[in-house]
């Protein structure tokens, strides 16, 4: 797990680490659909990318897809926060940006 999560949630990270992959792989979808859901991020090929998460071999073309569209949120939100100074819409494209990532 990583250094972040340690510093939060040391105690998350210990429940973590003991999981199989499978498990593990569960997680993560879980987390990655609330986290899509919860930011209202809409795409097509985001919820295809949620469907493939699992075990397995991961999907490479639509993790391509979903980091050119999270690269994209992150522009967007970073072009609100520099000119439209609007902490509102950055924070609701941030959160959409970092939905995608998670995915």
């Amino acid at each position: 797990m990583t250094a972040r999560l340690a510093t939060v949630a040391p105690d998350l990270v210990s429940r973590l680490d003991s999981l199989s992959d499978d498990q593990l792989g569960n997680v993560v979808a879980v987390a990655a659909r609330e986290a899509v859901t919860r930011s209202g991020l809409d795409e097509a090929t985001v919820s295809t990318a949620l469907d493939l998460i699992g075990p397995g071999e991961p999907d490479t073309s639509a993790r391509w897809a979903v980091e050119v569209i999270g690269t994209q949120l992150d522009e967007r939100a970073w072009d609100i926060q520099e000119l439209e100074n609007d902490s509102q819409q950055y924070l609701d494209a941030f959160q959409r940006a970092r939905a995608a990532w998670a995915v």
